[in-house]
């Protein structure tokens, strides 16, 4: 078994289901969605996201994004808000990768995001910011 790879394995019998052979050569973040699983990983200087599909684990192409290190991942429907340590929370159209939204924030502050009705959160470091965001970045 790598341990940098992702997997799928049946729980009750511990059965190899499906395997990305991507590996970033850092320990994986992972954010499930009902179509696949966003994975963002440390690539060296910098880092990546990538979507795996659910049916087979393999890479969308044209859903990777790259990043900083220390990203954390927020994966909307049609949207995908990242964050690193030296730039504003980002929200960006995965299949184009154009920029949606941006909200500026200290460095080093940002660590993990959550969705909640009309809002997107974001916190690390003793804060939580709330930022109201049109779809496809936010709320209804």
């Amino acid at each position: 078994m790598n341990s940098l790879a992702i997997e799928e394995r049946d729980a009750a019998t511990g059965t190899l289901v499906a395997r990305s052979t991507m590996s970033f050569g850092y320990e994986w973040i992972l954010v499930a969605t009902d179509r696949g699983v966003w994975a963002q990983s440390a690539t060296g200087n910098f880092g990546a996201a990538v979507f795996l599909q659910a049916s087979d684990l393999k890479p969308v192409g044209k859903w990777g994004l790259e990043t900083e290190q220390a990203s954390a991942v927020l994966p909307l429907d049609d949207a995908v808000w990242l964050t690193h340590i030296v730039s504003p929370l980002t929200c960006v159209d995965p299949a184009t990768k154009h920029v949606l939204a941006s909200v500026p924030v200290p460095a080093n502050v940002v660590s993990n995001m959550a969705r909640g009705g009309r809002y997107v959160f974001a916190a690390g470091w003793g804060t939580i910011l709330r930022i109201r965001a049109q779809p496809p970045c936010g709320g209804p």
